[in-house]
């Protein structure tokens, strides 16, 4: 399969993360690595976009539809990635066997995210709790499902069906005036019913360190931003344990940020979520 990662000029460091992951992590098993050139926040001044979002924001929102242009000079279907997205040791082997199974099927779809965002904390429960993530990962047991009706966001990696790149291209480049972000943008569609999207559960890709640092969102989300690559972090295939820090996600807050309901109820979801823990 062939990927697309999209990449700025001036983030060398990126680049080169990406693709030495990648060369270890993918390319043993038939994928190939194609770097695009980021559209630039001078490139979206130039065009006078315009929309709500900033212009950083719009810069990202041009380059997935490069992206989705440059999918179109390969057969069969493409992955699209963001420099910020990881491959573990079990991406590669994985993803081809999930892709075997979603081709074959007679299940129609336009875009299958191999990680993703998960707006609501039920929501990130309901997939922690459901046979748990550990003894997912234990018996490799994967669950892939359609993201209707789910709160989602987030496009560091997706793959396009080989039917559907022109469709995916089209649909972003319908929104002249960008008002919105690219990936809430494709979310609504999804909602809406204009496309079909599937995820699959543990997240076959996850996100570098580099993801701590956003080029579109701004500071005023960090904590937000800290906390939703923690969990992708936690519920990949590959996810290193010893490398989480919980610590790292109270960095910077004060005692004045939590509360007394929040703090019991989070001892109640350390216990639950507990291998040991059984439910009546």
């Amino acid at each position: 399969m062939h990927c697309i990662y999209i990449n700025l000029d001036s983030a060398v460091d990126r680049m080169t993360a990406i693709e030495e992951n990648f060369c270890k992590m993918m390319a043993p098993h038939g994928f190939a690595l194609h770097r695009l050139s980021a559209v630039t926040v001078s490139d979206v001044l130039q065009k006078n976009v315009k929309g709500l979002q900033t212009d950083r924001a719009k810069a990202c929102y041009f380059s997935h539809v490069m992206a989705l242009e440059k999918s179109l000079e390969f057969a069969g279907p493409v992955m699209v990635l963001e420099d910020d997205a990881c491959f573990g040791k079990r991406t590669g082997e994985k993803l081809v066997e999930a892709m075997g199974k979603i081709m074959s099927s007679n299940f129609p779809w336009d875009i299958f995210f191999t990680d993703v965002i998960f707006g609501e904390l039920s929501q990130m429960a309901d997939l922690i709790w459901d046979n748990k993530i550990f003894q997912r990962r234990e018996k490799q047991m994967f669950k892939i499902f359609d993201l209707k009706g789910w709160t989602f966001c987030g496009m560091s990696a997706y793959i396009v069906h080989p039917n559907s790149k022109k469709k995916v291209r089209d649909v972003l480049k319908s929104q002249v005036i960008v008002d919105h972000l690219n990936d809430i943008y494709i979310r609504d569609k999804v909602q809406e019913g204009t496309l079909r999207a599937l995820t699959i559960f543990p997240f076959l890709t996850s996100v570098s360190n580099y993801a701590a640092n956003s080029q579109v969102q701004s500071d005023e989300f960090e904590v937000a931003i800290r906390v939703i690559n923690a969990f992708r972090k936690l519920c990949w295939n590959d996810v290193d344990l010893e490398s989480l820090d919980p610590k790292e996600l109270l960095q910077g807050l004060d005692e004045g940020f939590f509360d007394k309901e929040s703090e019991f109820f989070g001892e109640l979801v350390k216990v639950m979520a507990s291998k040991k823990f059984k439910l009546i």
